[in-house]
């Protein structure tokens, strides 16, 4: 499992007993130490509960020093070498 460099939120939603919490310190300095931050208020996730895990434009994690991600720029896209993209 890898946690460098990414924003770890506890919604308080039911979990797996060996999931650890904001609450247990140890595992918050270990993940600090990897350079992630730990929230303990809500990041401002658009739809935590529909899965889109995207940043409100006035989130608290943009002032931690957090970036968005240009999910419009990941995926398959058109070029020289792709002419035609295939939709379900």
């Amino acid at each position: 499992m890898q946690y460098n460099r990414k924003i770890k939120y506890n919604d308080e939603i039911n979990r797996a007993k060996d999931i650890y919490t904001q609450k247990d310190k140890d595992m918050v300095d270990l993940f600090e130490k990897l350079g992630n931050k730990v929230m303990t208020t809500d990041p401002g996730f658009i739809d935590l509960k529909k899965g889109n895990l995207q940043l409100k434009k006035d989130s608290p994690a943009f002032k931690l020093g957090f970036k968005k991600i240009p999910i419009e720029k990941i995926g398959l896209y058109k070029d020289e070498y792709r002419k035609n993209i295939l939709k379900d």
